[in-house]
């Protein structure tokens, strides 16, 4: 079991700014991928899709429902 002393040490040495980092992620599909934050977004119902054939905008919906445009 670990001492105060050495979990302050290793709190002390952890990166910087740790608690205020993001984790970010892609969701892929049949389209290509969405980064997983727009999906789960309610301020917009379109989405930024990365695909093999390049970058294309779709509806939330329709990415979900596998739909390639």
């Amino acid at each position: 079991m670990p001492s105060s002393r050495t979990s302050r040490s290793s709190q002390a040495g952890s990166t910087p700014g740790a608690r205020s980092s993001r984790l970010d992620g892609e969701i892929t599909g049949p389209a290509g991928g969405v980064q997983w934050r727009e999906l789960t977004g309610i301020d917009d119902d379109e989405v930024l899709v990365k695909g093999e054939a390049g970058v294309t905008t779709t509806t939330r919906a329709a990415f979900l429902a596998g739909l390639v445009s």
